[in-house]
């Protein structure tokens, strides 16, 4: 029978208006604004036209290297910034709902490029003045949407970095995915290697099993190094390393290298897990701050942390276990004078909150 109470029908549609409105303010808070700059990691300096990528969000950066995305709120998303004649660029960023997170990526310029006419012979990309190189076996290369051995010219680029003198630029984060959880890495060296079809541009990889030898420089002479170590590929889609084998410590002098092999090309670390504490603090923050980001780099130890500022101004970020790092908090336009921290094995707490200028 047809319900002619007009109180019942009201209620009804008030139910109805109300979960509407629930569902899509749920939907609004499930959202974060993620801000950041991407930036040349030798000199410094703002790289405009790099294609920045969260998910399916992407945008340009602007004549400042600035980007501006609304992305999914979700913890250890991960960012991807591009643009020709540099390595790939990943960061790991928290994007809390309702908040804004911020994010600096800075590139590494390509190190050496070698092309060669077929895909089914041998090839060893070297890289001049350095330890670096690739060694790929013959036939290993195939299209990357087809997994067919691809014709035609190949061209690889390799790119190396030193965490050590520049920790900042070390892709994606300092943390290795182990069982389910997170720990903390200090790295050697990072290497860098892609694949294309000269003509076409589309993306190589290994075939499946097939190995590429890989030699990491080891930094500068002198420095204290371990003879072995974990030989770690980065999982660009969590910006967490997965070790994967171990590499050995070869040559001398200033051809000191990590020699390991690979089972995929992109991003390689030699790598070693480390001890963390705590340092817990605030930051004194006036209206319209923005987004503020902690961050600590160890002295003499390719080893950094980050962690965003709650809205009251606290944070808790990692610091290795028994080294010296600095600390600065920043925000767009904004940042905190470093703070020297360390050596203590025991968690830190800051009395005093960092004020930003």
């Amino acid at each position: 029978m047809y319900n002619s109470r007009p109180d019942l029908q009201v209620a009804a549609m008030a139910f109805l208006f109300l979960h509407a409105t629930a569902s899509h303010a749920e939907a609004m808070a499930a959202k974060s604004r993620l801000q950041g700059q991407v930036l040349h990691a030798l000199t410094g300096q703002v790289i405009a036209g790099a294609q920045v990528t969260v998910g399916q969000q992407s945008t340009t950066t602007d004549a400042r290297g600035r980007f501006d995305l609304r992305v999914d709120a979700a913890a250890g998303q991960t960012v991807l910034a591009a643009r020709p004649g540099y390595a790939r660029g990943v960061s790991r960023v928290d994007a809390l709902a309702g908040s804004t997170a911020q994010a600096t990526l800075r590139l590494v310029p390509v190190s050496s490029v070698a092309s060669w006419p077929n895909a089914t012979a041998p090839v060893s990309v070297l890289v001049p003045g350095s330890s670096a190189q690739v060694a790929l076996p013959a036939s290993s290369l195939v299209d990357r949407s087809s997994g067919q051995l691809a014709p035609g010219a190949v061209m690889a680029q390799v790119t190396t970095l030193d965490p050590r003198t520049r920790p900042a630029a070390m892709p994606g984060s300092y943390l290795q995915s182990v069982g389910g959880s997170t720990q903390a890495i200090e790295s050697f060296g990072v290497i860098h290697i892609e694949a294309k079809d000269r003509a076409t541009g589309q993306p190589r990889e290994l075939i499946p099993g097939a190995m590429a030898v890989v030699h990491i420089p080891a930094g500068q002479p002198g420095a204290a190094l371990p003879t072995t170590v974990a030989l770690s590929h980065l999982d660009e889609s969590s910006g967490l390393w997965v070790q994967e084998g171990s590499a050995t410590l070869r040559g001398h002098g200033a051809s000191l290298h990590y020699e390991g092999t690979v089972s995929r090309l992109g991003y390689w670390s030699a790598t070693r897990p480390v001890d963390t504490i705590q340092v817990h603090g605030s930051v004194c923050l006036p209206e319209n701050t923005g987004a503020v980001t902690v961050r600590t780099d160890d002295v003499g130890h390719a080893m950094a942390a980050e962690a965003p500022a709650l809205p009251n101004g606290g944070f808790h970020v990692a610091l290795r276990a028994g080294g010296q790092a600095t600390l600065q908090a920043q925000a767009p336009g904004q940042s905190s004078d470093p703070v020297t921290l360390g050596p203590s094995m025991v968690d830190i707490e800051l009395t005093d909150c960092l004020p930003l200028h």
